[in-house]
C-alpha cells in the first residue's frame, strides 16, 4: 500500500516549485500541485511507480504546461523579476533577461506537449536525458530529438532577443585606414 502522506511530505515542495516556475502565480501553482497529487494517485493504480521524485516532477511539468496553455496570460512583471540575473548586470540587461525568460515560458505553450515537457525538464530543471526518457517512456535519443526541436522552435520565436553583433564605429574604421 502506498503511503501518500509520506510521498506528499517528501515531494510537495519540489512539485510546487516545479509548477510555480512555469506558472509564475502562487494560487495557480497551489491548484496545479493538488491536481498533480490527485492524478498521481489515479495513475499509481494503473502503473507501478519505481521512483516518485522523477515521476512527480514529470507529471508536475505536464500539468503546469497544460495550465499555461489554458491561461495564456502574462505574469505580472514583479513575479518575473526574481528570475533576473543577480551578477551585477545593468538594469536594462536584467530587464531584457526577465523579458526573455517570460517569452520562453509563454512560447512553451505553443510547443507540442512532449517537446515542451522534454525541453523544460532537460533545459530548466536540468534533468538528464536518461531520467527524462524513463519518465516519458521514451528512449534517450527520442528525448534529444524533442529537445532539439523545441530549441529550434524557440530560437525562431525568440529571434528578437538575440544580441546584435557589435559593429565597429564608422569613424574608427576610417581612422585605421589613414
Amino acid at each position: 500500500m502506498t503511503d501518500w502522506e509520506l510521498i506528499r511530505r517528501t515531494h510537495a515542495a519540489m512539485v510546487w516549485h516545479t509548477v510555480a516556475r512555469i506558472l509564475r502565480n502562487h494560487d495557480d501553482a497551489l491548484d496545479c500541485s493538488q491536481e498533480v497529487f490527485a492524478e498521481a494517485m489515479q495513475r499509481s493504480n494503473k502503473r507501478c511507480v519505481d521512483s516518485w521524485g522523477p515521476f512527480l516532477r514529470w507529471l508536475a511539468t505536464r500539468r503546469a504546461i497544460d495550465a499555461l496553455r489554458k491561461r495564456r496570460s502574462t505574469a505580472p512583471y514583479d513575479e518575473a523579476i526574481e528570475a533576473a540575473p543577480s551578477d551585477g548586470a545593468s538594469p536594462p540587461a536584467a530587464a531584457r533577461f526577465v523579458e526573455l525568460v517570460e517569452a520562453v515560458r509563454l512560447h512553451l505553450a505553443d510547443l507540442p506537449p512532449p517537446q515542451a515537457q522534454a525541453f523544460w525538464l532537460v533545459c530548466v530543471e536540468e534533468r538528464s536525458y536518461d531520467e527524462v526518457a524513463q519518465q516519458m517512456q521514451l528512449t534517450s535519443n527520442a528525448v534529444g530529438v524533442l529537445v532539439h526541436r523545441a530549441r529550434s522552435f524557440l530560437r525562431t520565436k525568440l529571434h528578437a532577443y538575440r544580441p546584435s553583433p557589435i559593429q565597429p564605429d564608422a569613424s574608427e574604421s576610417s581612422a585605421r585606414h589613414d
